[in-house]
């Protein structure tokens, strides 16, 4: 019985190890986290996983608010290297959402 369970674990193990190394990396930046406060504080978080530093002057986010079909876009400038994170901040936050963010 012993050996059934360490067969079932091997092949467990197996085929975890095989999925994780199958995955393929990310190589578009992408949101990473959503932060919501009161009243304006509100953030968004940009992530680049890519091996490569990013021209964020070639992205933008577009706003809609409140259930309407026009959006306001935001231009992004500024390079994010590999591995760093970029934070839009709504512009009339305040605090921490203000002080900490890339732009607001």
């Amino acid at each position: 019985m012993r050996l059934k369970y360490a067969s079932l674990f091997t092949l467990l193990t197996l085929f975890f190890s095989f999925s994780i190394s199958a995955q393929t990396a990310c190589s578009e930046l992408f949101i990473s986290e959503y932060v919501e406060g009161g009243g304006n504080n509100k953030a968004i978080e940009i992530y680049n996983p890519s091996s490569s530093i990013v021209d964020l002057s070639n992205y933008g986010l577009i706003r809609y608010s409140n259930g309407s079909t026009n959006g306001t876009t935001i231009s992004l400038s500024g390079m994010l290297d590999t591995g760093a994170v970029f934070v839009i901040a709504n512009n009339q936050a305040t605090g921490a959402f203000a002080t900490e963010a890339d732009m607001t």
